[in-house]
This record gives structure tokens, C-alpha cells and sequence, in this order.
């Protein structure tokens, strides 16, 4: 099952920037394309030695359950900030998590990276991380039946909560959010059925929680 939508070039750091094809409900995890080289910085300038460096395509995948962009190759940073990935020559979702948020419930203490890249010469730009922020909001599904599982998530990241509540209003919050713009996706999940809709990009704000009211 196919859906479409565009993602936002990445804010606050300077990367090659483009715009993404439509992603899918579907596929696998694979390793492809060739290696490519970067370096991860944390706000301060020092290096983000041991942070979570992934590669993610623009399909929507299941692990364990969970929906999360396609992983295509991950790899941790060394003392110096340096990773290294096998990746597509063209662009693709760089999503990067130092310390406690590695773990998407625990953002708190970490700095994050999210952003669309196309890598130059074989390497990216310096990456710079930042303090992340949260989205507080809800889900109008008045159409879906009210056994529906609601996930909202970061386009081209892990980062999926489920929305909780009566049908017609499910509140959710998303942590671990870079700031600037950030797509947001819709995944609801009938018994037998599923669908993923972009919803448009909302303004993160580092350290803060934005309220973004109900989403379609």
C-alpha cells in the first residue's frame, strides 16, 4: 500500500537538502548502496562520541510491533564523532540520537538529529545536534472503527507514539523531536487493514512542548 507526501528540509544545521518520494506501508530492513562518511556534533561543538547514527528510507516498516521509517544501515559514532554508513548514493533520512535519546520515551539529557540528506563526494556535512522538543496534540479518526490502533510519527525517524483516548479526540505527545520543521505521519491500523497520511509539517521548539491542536 502506497502513500504519498514531500518532507521538509532539515532545519538548523546545513545539509544538501531535497525532496523524498512517497513512502510505503511495506518492505524490510536491507543494507545498500555505498559507504558514506560524516561526523556528529553536539550544540556545544564537541564531538557525539557513541550516539545511535541510522539511514532511513521513506517506506514504513513494522518491528516488534512498532511502525518506524525503513532501516537502511546504522552504526554508532567513534570518540571523535565520526560514522560511517552503507547508504544510497542519492539522498535519504539521517536520523541521529546521543545518550538518553537513544530511547524514544527518554529524550531527556540527549540531543537529536533528523533531516533529509544527499551526501557529496562520498561524505555529509558536520551534523549538528540539538536539545530536542516535543508535539502535544490529537486525533480526529471519527470515521475508523473505535478498536483502531493510532500511531503518529516523525516522518524518516523511529520516533512513533500511539494516541490514546475516546475515538473521535486520541491525544498523543511526541518526544524527541529536532527542531525546525517536522513532517508528521498518521498510521492507523484497523483489524485486517492499514494506511499511512502525511499530515503537514509542524514548528518544533527546542526544550519546549508545542501544541498543535487536532489533527485530521
Amino acid at each position: 500500500m502506497r502513500h504519498s507526501w514531500r518532507a521538509a528540509a532539515a532545519a538548523m544545521v546545513v545539509l544538501a537538502a531535497c525532496e523524498p518520494s512517497g513512502p510505503r506501508v511495506a518492505g524490510t530492513s536491507t543494507t545498500v548502496g555505498t559507504s558514506i562518511g560524516g561526523t556528529a556534533l553536539l550544540s556545544d561543538g564537541r564531538p557525539a562520541a557513541g550516539a545511535l547514527v541510522a539511514a532511513r528510507g521513506d517506506d514504513i516498516v513494522f518491528r516488534g510491533g512498532v511502525p518506524q521509517a525503513r532501516l537502511i544501515d546504522s552504526s554508532r559514532t567513534d570518540s571523535l564523532g565520526r560514522f560511517r554508513l552503507r547508504a544510497p548514493g542519492a539522498g535519504f533520512h539521517l536520523d541521529i540520537s546521543w545518550e538518553a535519546s537513544v530511547t524514544a520515551a527518554l529524550p531527556e539529557g540527549g540531543q537529536v538529529y533528523q533531516g533529509w540528506v544527499e551526501p557529496e563526494g562520498g561524505k555529509l556535512p558536520d551534523a549538528g545536534l540539538a536539545n530536542p522538543g516535543s508535539l502535544h496534540g490529537a486525533v480526529s479518526q471519527k470515521a475508523e472503527a473505535s478498536d483502531t490502533l493510532v500511531w503518529i510519527g516523525i516522518a524518516g525517524t523511529a520516533r512513533f507514539v500511539t494516541a490514546t483516548g475516546p475515538a473521535g479526540k486520541r491525544e498523543f505527545t511526541l518526544n524527541g523531536a529536532y527542531p525546525g520543521d517536522r513532517n508528521l505521519v498518521i498510521l492507523g491500523l484497523a483489524p485486517d487493514t492499514g494506511s499511512a497520511q502525511k499530515v503537514g509539517a509542524y514548528r518544533v521548539e527546542s526544550g519546549q512542548v508545542t501544541e498543535i491542536g487536532i489533527l485530521p
